[in-house]
Protein backbone atom coordinates (compact mmCIF):
# COMPACT_ATOMS: atom_id res chain seq x y z
CA UNK A 1 0.00 0.00 0.00
CA UNK A 2 0.95 3.53 -0.81
CA UNK A 3 0.09 6.98 -0.22
CA UNK A 4 -1.81 8.68 -2.88
CA UNK A 5 -3.25 12.29 -3.52
CA UNK A 6 -5.89 13.73 -5.80
CA UNK A 7 -6.70 17.75 -6.75
CA UNK A 8 -9.27 19.20 -7.88
CA UNK A 9 -9.99 20.45 -11.36
CA UNK A 10 -11.04 24.21 -12.04
CA UNK A 11 -14.92 22.76 -11.87
CA UNK A 12 -14.21 20.80 -8.64
CA UNK A 13 -13.46 17.37 -10.41
CA UNK A 14 -10.82 15.25 -8.82
CA UNK A 15 -8.25 14.37 -11.10
CA UNK A 16 -6.84 11.09 -11.54
CA UNK A 17 -4.66 10.54 -8.14
CA UNK A 18 -0.95 10.59 -8.16
CA UNK A 19 2.00 8.56 -5.94
CA UNK A 20 2.94 10.35 -3.38
CA UNK A 21 6.42 9.16 -4.16
CA UNK A 22 9.41 7.60 -2.45
CA UNK A 23 9.78 10.24 -0.12
CA UNK A 24 6.91 8.97 1.68
CA UNK A 25 6.03 5.34 0.12
CA UNK A 26 8.63 2.57 0.64
CA UNK A 27 8.44 -1.14 -0.64
CA UNK A 28 6.58 -1.84 2.39
CA UNK A 29 3.15 -0.32 3.21
CA UNK A 30 2.16 3.27 3.97
CA UNK A 31 -1.61 3.69 5.68
CA UNK A 32 -4.20 6.20 7.06
CA UNK A 33 -2.68 9.62 6.00
CA UNK A 34 -3.84 12.61 7.69
CA UNK A 35 -2.68 16.46 6.71
CA UNK A 36 -3.34 18.71 9.06
CA UNK A 37 -3.29 22.46 7.80
CA UNK A 38 -2.43 24.52 11.24
CA UNK A 39 1.15 23.17 10.55
CA UNK A 40 1.20 21.90 7.39
CA UNK A 41 1.98 18.73 7.69
CA UNK A 42 0.86 14.79 6.47
CA UNK A 43 0.67 12.34 9.34
CA UNK A 44 0.92 8.69 8.05
CA UNK A 45 1.84 5.25 9.65
CA UNK A 46 4.68 2.89 7.97
CA UNK A 47 6.12 -0.40 8.48
CA UNK A 48 9.11 0.54 6.54
CA UNK A 49 10.74 4.27 7.76
CA UNK A 50 12.54 3.53 10.67
CA UNK A 51 10.32 2.65 13.15
CA UNK A 52 9.75 1.16 17.09
CA UNK A 53 8.14 -1.84 15.43
CA UNK A 54 5.27 -2.61 14.05
CA UNK A 55 3.47 0.92 12.25
CA UNK A 56 4.54 4.04 13.90
CA UNK A 57 3.20 7.29 12.69
CA UNK A 58 5.64 9.67 10.75
CA UNK A 59 5.11 13.08 10.06
CA UNK A 60 6.27 15.01 7.03
CA UNK A 61 6.16 18.74 6.54
CA UNK A 62 4.26 19.37 2.69
CA UNK A 63 2.52 21.31 0.66
CA UNK A 64 0.85 18.13 -0.42
CA UNK A 65 2.47 18.19 -3.77
CA UNK A 66 6.37 17.87 -2.30
CA UNK A 67 6.86 16.16 0.50
CA UNK A 68 10.04 16.82 3.64
CA UNK A 69 11.61 13.72 4.83
CA UNK A 70 9.37 11.85 7.10
CA UNK A 71 10.09 12.19 10.95
CA UNK A 72 9.31 9.34 13.44
CA UNK A 73 6.55 11.41 16.00
CA UNK A 74 8.35 8.98 19.02
CA UNK A 75 7.32 7.80 22.23
CA UNK A 76 4.92 7.82 23.82
CA UNK A 77 2.71 8.24 20.43
CA UNK A 78 4.21 5.53 18.69
CA UNK A 79 4.94 1.84 20.60
CA UNK A 80 6.70 -1.58 19.42
CA UNK A 81 3.00 -2.22 18.81
CA UNK A 82 1.12 -0.82 16.22
CA UNK A 83 -0.18 2.96 16.09
CA UNK A 84 -1.95 4.71 12.81
CA UNK A 85 -4.77 7.18 12.23
CA UNK A 86 -3.37 9.83 13.84
CA UNK A 87 -5.76 12.66 13.95
CA UNK A 88 -5.53 16.41 15.54
CA UNK A 89 -8.29 17.55 17.01
CA UNK A 90 -7.90 21.00 18.42
CA UNK A 91 -5.06 20.07 21.15
CA UNK A 92 -5.79 16.67 21.26
CA UNK A 93 -4.19 13.82 18.98
CA UNK A 94 -6.23 10.37 18.74
CA UNK A 95 -4.47 7.60 17.88
CA UNK A 96 -5.59 3.36 16.70
CA UNK A 97 -3.42 1.18 18.76
CA UNK A 98 -2.93 -2.34 20.26
CA UNK A 99 -0.45 -1.08 22.39
CA UNK A 100 -0.58 -2.61 26.11
CA UNK A 101 -3.65 -1.29 28.12
CA UNK A 102 -6.36 -2.09 25.13
CA UNK A 103 -9.47 -3.94 26.15
CA UNK A 104 -8.86 -7.44 24.44
CA UNK A 105 -10.48 -11.01 24.12
CA UNK A 106 -7.19 -12.89 24.26
CA UNK A 107 -3.60 -11.23 24.99
CA UNK A 108 -2.39 -7.54 26.05
CA UNK A 109 -2.02 -6.48 22.25
CA UNK A 110 -4.96 -8.69 20.21
CA UNK A 111 -7.07 -5.55 19.62
CA UNK A 112 -6.81 -2.47 18.04
CA UNK A 113 -8.01 0.68 20.63
CA UNK A 114 -9.15 4.51 20.18
CA UNK A 115 -6.35 6.22 22.35
CA UNK A 116 -6.36 10.11 23.40
CA UNK A 117 -3.07 11.85 23.63
CA UNK A 118 -3.06 15.55 24.99
CA UNK A 119 -0.28 17.56 22.92
CA UNK A 120 2.71 18.28 24.76
CA UNK A 121 2.86 22.36 23.61
CA UNK A 122 -0.18 22.15 26.10
CA UNK A 123 1.06 20.16 29.51
CA UNK A 124 3.42 20.81 31.83
CA UNK A 125 6.74 18.78 31.15
CA UNK A 126 7.39 16.16 33.16
CA UNK A 127 10.59 17.59 34.13
CA UNK A 128 11.01 21.60 34.94
CA UNK A 129 15.22 21.32 35.81
CA UNK A 130 18.03 19.38 36.74
CA UNK A 131 17.29 19.50 40.46
CA UNK A 132 13.88 18.41 39.96
CA UNK A 133 15.34 15.23 37.13
CA UNK A 134 17.14 14.04 40.10
CA UNK A 135 13.78 12.98 41.85
CA UNK A 136 13.11 10.78 38.20
CA UNK A 137 16.64 8.96 38.06
CA UNK A 138 18.21 6.59 36.94
CA UNK A 139 17.43 7.33 33.14
CA UNK A 140 17.85 3.61 32.16
CA UNK A 141 19.60 2.94 28.55
CA UNK A 142 19.93 -0.61 27.09
CA UNK A 143 21.85 -2.79 24.42
CA UNK A 144 21.39 -5.27 22.29
CA UNK A 145 24.08 -8.27 23.34
CA UNK A 146 27.89 -7.12 22.98
CA UNK A 147 27.11 -4.02 21.50
CA UNK A 148 28.75 -1.66 20.80
CA UNK A 149 31.72 -3.00 18.99
CA UNK A 150 31.27 -6.40 19.47
CA UNK A 151 33.82 -8.79 19.99
CA UNK A 152 36.39 -6.28 21.46
CA UNK A 153 37.87 -5.12 24.17
CA UNK A 154 38.13 -1.19 23.31
CA UNK A 155 36.86 1.25 25.74
CA UNK A 156 35.49 3.70 23.10
CA UNK A 157 33.29 3.55 20.35
CA UNK A 158 32.40 5.69 17.39
CA UNK A 159 28.34 4.93 17.58
CA UNK A 160 26.40 7.47 19.55
CA UNK A 161 23.55 6.15 21.67
CA UNK A 162 20.94 7.07 19.33
CA UNK A 163 22.56 4.73 16.51
CA UNK A 164 23.06 1.47 18.78
CA UNK A 165 18.96 2.31 20.46
CA UNK A 166 17.41 2.38 16.24
CA UNK A 167 19.61 -0.82 15.47
CA UNK A 168 18.13 -2.48 18.83
CA UNK A 169 14.43 -1.78 17.81
CA UNK A 170 14.84 -3.12 14.36
CA UNK A 171 15.74 -6.58 16.18
CA UNK A 172 12.26 -6.26 17.82
CA UNK A 173 10.87 -9.15 15.48
CA UNK A 174 13.65 -11.39 16.07
CA UNK A 175 13.48 -11.67 19.92
CA UNK A 176 9.93 -12.48 19.49
CA UNK A 177 10.78 -14.80 17.90
CA UNK A 178 13.82 -16.31 19.68
CA UNK A 179 12.10 -15.67 23.03
CA UNK A 180 8.60 -17.60 21.71
CA UNK A 181 10.46 -20.39 20.05
CA UNK A 182 9.32 -24.03 20.99
CA UNK A 183 6.95 -22.77 23.10
CA UNK A 184 2.88 -23.28 22.00
CA UNK A 185 -0.45 -21.69 23.46
CA UNK A 186 -0.47 -19.66 26.46
CA UNK A 187 3.24 -20.02 27.34
CA UNK A 188 4.03 -18.53 23.57
CA UNK A 189 1.42 -15.81 23.78
CA UNK A 190 3.13 -14.46 27.68
CA UNK A 191 6.48 -15.02 25.68
CA UNK A 192 5.63 -12.40 22.92
CA UNK A 193 3.68 -9.74 25.09
CA UNK A 194 7.17 -10.23 27.39
CA UNK A 195 8.67 -8.81 24.54
CA UNK A 196 6.66 -6.15 23.51
CA UNK A 197 7.02 -4.52 27.43
CA UNK A 198 10.45 -5.00 27.15
CA UNK A 199 10.43 -2.52 24.37
CA UNK A 200 7.82 -0.25 24.97
CA UNK A 201 8.36 0.12 28.84
CA UNK A 202 11.85 0.05 29.35
CA UNK A 203 14.11 -0.13 26.18
CA UNK A 204 12.03 2.85 24.21
CA UNK A 205 11.46 4.57 27.37
CA UNK A 206 14.72 5.08 28.00
CA UNK A 207 15.39 6.53 24.59
CA UNK A 208 12.52 9.08 25.32
CA UNK A 209 13.92 10.25 28.84
CA UNK A 210 16.80 10.82 27.14
CA UNK A 211 15.14 13.15 24.86
CA UNK A 212 13.50 14.76 27.59
CA UNK A 213 16.66 15.12 29.41
CA UNK A 214 18.99 16.48 26.87
CA UNK A 215 17.40 20.01 26.48
CA UNK A 216 17.08 20.67 30.61
CA UNK A 217 21.10 19.80 30.02
CA UNK A 218 21.55 22.81 27.94
CA UNK A 219 19.26 24.95 29.53
CA UNK A 220 21.58 24.28 32.90
CA UNK A 221 24.71 25.03 30.85
CA UNK A 222 23.56 27.91 28.92
CA UNK A 223 22.72 29.65 32.69
CA UNK A 224 26.43 29.10 33.05
CA UNK A 225 26.02 25.89 35.07
CA UNK A 226 28.87 23.42 35.53
CA UNK A 227 27.07 20.16 35.36
CA UNK A 228 28.88 16.26 36.12
CA UNK A 229 26.85 13.16 35.19
CA UNK A 230 27.38 10.11 37.44
CA UNK A 231 26.82 7.14 34.72
CA UNK A 232 26.69 3.31 35.46
CA UNK A 233 27.22 0.67 33.63
CA UNK A 234 26.19 -3.17 33.80
CA UNK A 235 25.87 -6.27 31.48
CA UNK A 236 24.64 -9.38 30.74
CA UNK A 237 26.25 -12.53 32.34
CA UNK A 238 28.05 -13.83 29.15
CA UNK A 239 31.55 -12.73 29.21
CA UNK A 240 34.04 -12.41 31.98
CA UNK A 241 34.10 -9.48 34.29
CA UNK A 242 37.01 -7.93 32.91
CA UNK A 243 35.48 -7.49 29.45
CA UNK A 244 32.25 -6.61 30.62
CA UNK A 245 34.32 -3.40 32.08
CA UNK A 246 35.56 -2.46 28.85
CA UNK A 247 31.89 -3.07 27.25
CA UNK A 248 30.51 -0.72 29.68
CA UNK A 249 32.93 1.88 29.08
CA UNK A 250 32.07 1.78 25.29
CA UNK A 251 28.52 2.11 26.51
CA UNK A 252 29.12 5.05 28.17
CA UNK A 253 31.14 5.89 25.29
CA UNK A 254 27.75 5.76 22.97
CA UNK A 255 26.36 8.07 25.38
CA UNK A 256 29.24 10.74 25.47
CA UNK A 257 29.08 10.73 21.79
CA UNK A 258 25.29 11.30 21.20
CA UNK A 259 25.67 14.54 23.44
CA UNK A 260 28.47 15.85 20.99
CA UNK A 261 26.74 15.15 18.39
CA UNK A 262 23.56 16.51 19.44
CA UNK A 263 21.61 19.52 17.43
CA UNK A 264 25.21 19.94 15.47
CA UNK A 265 27.41 19.83 17.85
CA UNK A 266 25.87 22.39 20.62
CA UNK A 267 27.18 20.60 23.67
CA UNK A 268 31.01 20.28 22.37
CA UNK A 269 31.93 23.68 23.43
CA UNK A 270 31.42 22.69 27.07
CA UNK A 271 32.30 19.03 26.56
CA UNK A 272 35.62 20.32 25.53
CA UNK A 273 35.96 22.84 28.35
CA UNK A 274 36.05 26.00 25.12
CA UNK A 275 32.14 27.68 26.59
CA UNK A 276 32.13 31.36 26.54
CA UNK A 277 30.58 31.36 29.58
CA UNK A 278 32.97 28.98 31.96
CA UNK A 279 30.34 26.09 31.92
CA UNK A 280 31.69 22.63 31.15
CA UNK A 281 29.60 18.91 31.42
CA UNK A 282 31.55 16.61 32.73
CA UNK A 283 31.42 13.21 33.99
CA UNK A 284 32.06 10.00 36.11
CA UNK A 285 32.24 6.88 34.72
CA UNK A 286 31.01 3.89 36.68
CA UNK A 287 32.21 0.53 34.83
CA UNK A 288 30.18 -2.05 37.54
CA UNK A 289 31.00 -4.99 35.18
CA UNK A 290 29.12 -8.18 35.05
CA UNK A 291 25.46 -7.48 36.87
CA UNK A 292 25.08 -10.88 38.85
CA UNK A 293 21.89 -12.56 38.86
CA UNK A 294 21.01 -15.98 39.89
CA UNK A 295 17.79 -16.16 37.26
CA UNK A 296 19.97 -15.29 33.96
CA UNK A 297 21.90 -17.69 31.53
CA UNK A 298 25.37 -17.25 31.38
CA UNK A 299 25.35 -20.51 28.74
CA UNK A 300 26.38 -19.30 25.44
CA UNK A 301 24.87 -21.73 24.11
CA UNK A 302 21.15 -20.34 25.62
CA UNK A 303 21.03 -18.13 23.52
CA UNK A 304 16.91 -17.10 24.32
CA UNK A 305 17.93 -17.28 28.06
CA UNK A 306 21.19 -15.36 27.61
CA UNK A 307 20.19 -12.84 24.80
CA UNK A 308 16.82 -12.97 24.18
CA UNK A 309 14.97 -13.03 27.27
CA UNK A 310 14.27 -9.50 28.51
CA UNK A 311 15.59 -10.72 32.19
CA UNK A 312 19.36 -10.90 30.26
CA UNK A 313 17.97 -7.30 28.39
CA UNK A 314 17.02 -5.45 31.08
CA UNK A 315 21.01 -6.27 32.69
CA UNK A 316 22.72 -4.87 29.40
CA UNK A 317 22.43 -0.96 30.59
CA UNK A 318 23.83 2.11 31.50
CA UNK A 319 22.51 5.04 34.11
CA UNK A 320 22.29 8.01 34.57
CA UNK A 321 22.35 8.00 38.42
CA UNK A 322 23.33 11.36 39.40
CA UNK A 323 23.41 14.83 38.05
CA UNK A 324 25.54 17.77 39.72
CA UNK A 325 25.42 21.13 38.82
CA UNK A 326 27.44 23.80 40.07
CA UNK A 327 27.67 28.02 39.39
CA UNK A 328 30.89 28.48 37.55
CA UNK A 329 31.46 30.97 39.88
CA UNK A 330 32.75 28.77 42.62
CA UNK A 331 36.07 28.74 41.50
CA UNK A 332 39.03 27.79 43.66
CA UNK A 333 42.10 29.60 43.89
CA UNK A 334 44.34 27.93 41.05
CA UNK A 335 41.55 28.40 39.34
CA UNK A 336 39.84 24.52 39.30
CA UNK A 337 36.35 24.06 39.96
CA UNK A 338 34.88 23.36 43.47
CA UNK A 339 33.04 20.40 44.16
CA UNK A 340 30.74 21.17 46.39
CA UNK A 341 28.35 18.17 47.32
CA UNK A 342 26.41 17.20 50.07
CA UNK A 343 27.24 13.62 52.46
CA UNK A 344 24.56 12.04 53.69
CA UNK A 345 26.35 10.06 56.82
CA UNK A 346 24.61 7.70 59.09
CA UNK A 347 25.42 7.09 63.31
CA UNK A 348 25.15 3.44 62.96
CA UNK A 349 25.93 1.33 60.37
CA UNK A 350 22.87 -0.57 59.77
CA UNK A 351 19.03 0.13 61.17
CA UNK A 352 18.04 -2.63 64.27
CA UNK A 353 15.10 -3.10 65.85
CA UNK A 354 13.83 -5.08 68.49
CA UNK A 355 10.75 -7.92 67.84
CA UNK A 356 7.43 -5.84 68.99
CA UNK A 357 9.21 -2.44 68.17
CA UNK A 358 7.40 0.31 66.79
CA UNK A 359 9.46 3.51 66.52
CA UNK A 360 12.87 3.87 65.67
CA UNK A 361 14.89 7.09 65.64
CA UNK A 362 17.62 6.99 63.02
CA UNK A 363 20.57 9.74 63.53
CA UNK A 364 22.17 11.20 60.32
CA UNK A 365 24.65 13.99 59.19
CA UNK A 366 25.68 16.13 56.35
CA UNK A 367 28.92 15.29 56.53
CA UNK A 368 29.18 17.73 53.05
CA UNK A 369 29.63 21.13 51.57
CA UNK A 370 26.18 21.73 49.86
CA UNK A 371 22.95 21.21 51.67
CA UNK A 372 21.24 17.93 51.23
CA UNK A 373 17.70 17.37 50.31
CA UNK A 374 16.35 13.97 50.66
CA UNK A 375 13.19 13.44 48.39
CA UNK A 376 11.55 10.37 49.33
CA UNK A 377 12.11 6.75 50.50
CA UNK A 378 11.90 3.65 49.25
CA UNK A 379 11.01 0.18 51.70
CA UNK A 380 11.70 -3.44 50.36
CA UNK A 381 8.94 -4.68 52.99
CA UNK A 382 5.48 -3.58 54.15
CA UNK A 383 4.71 -1.55 57.46
CA UNK A 384 7.49 1.25 56.91
CA UNK A 385 7.29 4.94 57.25
CA UNK A 386 9.34 7.58 57.87
CA UNK A 387 9.38 11.52 58.79
CA UNK A 388 11.00 13.31 56.35
CA UNK A 389 12.43 16.74 56.95
CA UNK A 390 10.72 19.22 54.56
CA UNK A 391 13.89 21.49 54.60
CA UNK A 392 17.52 21.32 53.45
CA UNK A 393 19.49 19.52 55.86
CA UNK A 394 22.68 22.22 55.86
CA UNK A 395 26.38 21.09 56.19
CA UNK A 396 27.48 19.06 59.57
CA UNK A 397 24.00 19.60 60.74
CA UNK A 398 22.60 16.64 62.97
CA UNK A 399 19.04 15.12 62.34
CA UNK A 400 17.10 13.04 64.12
CA UNK A 401 14.33 10.79 61.78
CA UNK A 402 11.52 9.16 63.01
CA UNK A 403 10.65 5.44 61.42
CA UNK A 404 7.60 3.54 62.11
CA UNK A 405 6.57 0.16 61.70
CA UNK A 406 3.30 -1.58 61.98
CA UNK A 407 3.72 -4.72 60.16
CA UNK A 408 0.78 -7.30 59.59
CA UNK A 409 3.12 -9.56 62.18
CA UNK A 410 6.46 -9.17 64.36
CA UNK A 411 8.53 -11.92 62.41
CA UNK A 412 12.48 -11.61 62.65
CA UNK A 413 13.36 -10.53 58.97
CA UNK A 414 15.92 -8.30 57.05
CA UNK A 415 14.55 -5.33 55.10
CA UNK A 416 16.18 -2.01 53.28
CA UNK A 417 15.13 1.03 52.88
CA UNK A 418 16.72 3.37 49.52
CA UNK A 419 17.03 7.14 50.48
CA UNK A 420 16.78 9.25 47.28
CA UNK A 421 18.90 12.42 47.43
CA UNK A 422 20.31 15.29 45.68
CA UNK A 423 24.14 13.28 46.70
CA UNK A 424 25.98 11.42 43.92
CA UNK A 425 25.21 9.02 43.94
CA UNK A 426 21.84 9.80 44.52
CA UNK A 427 20.74 6.44 46.04
CA UNK A 428 21.54 5.36 49.30
CA UNK A 429 20.32 1.82 50.40
CA UNK A 430 20.21 0.70 54.47
CA UNK A 431 19.59 -2.71 55.88
CA UNK A 432 16.91 -3.27 58.51
CA UNK A 433 17.32 -5.80 60.99
CA UNK A 434 14.59 -6.80 62.55
CA UNK A 435 15.45 -9.96 65.58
Amino acid sequence: MDIWYSRKDANGIFMPPANAGNTINTIEDEITPFYNQKDTALYFSSNWHYGLGGFDIFKSKSDIVTFEKPENMGYPINTSTNDFYYNIRNNTALITSNRKGSYTKKGETCCNDIWVYEIPDTIKPLYTTLEELNRYLPVRLYFHNDQPNPRTRDTLTELNYMSTYKSYTRLYNEYKKEYAKGLKKEDKEDALIDIEDLFSENIDKGANDLALFTPLLIKELDAGKTVTLTVKGFASPLSKSDYNVNLTLRRVSSLINYLHEYESGILQPYINNTAENGAQLNFIKVPFGEYQSATISDDVKDTRNSIYSPGAALERKIEIIAIQANDTNQIAMDGSELEKLPLLTFKDSSINITLGQTEKQINIINNGEAPLKIFSTTFSCDGFTIDLPSLEIQPFEPIVLKLTYNPKEHIAKTCTVEFLTNTIPNKIRKEIIIK
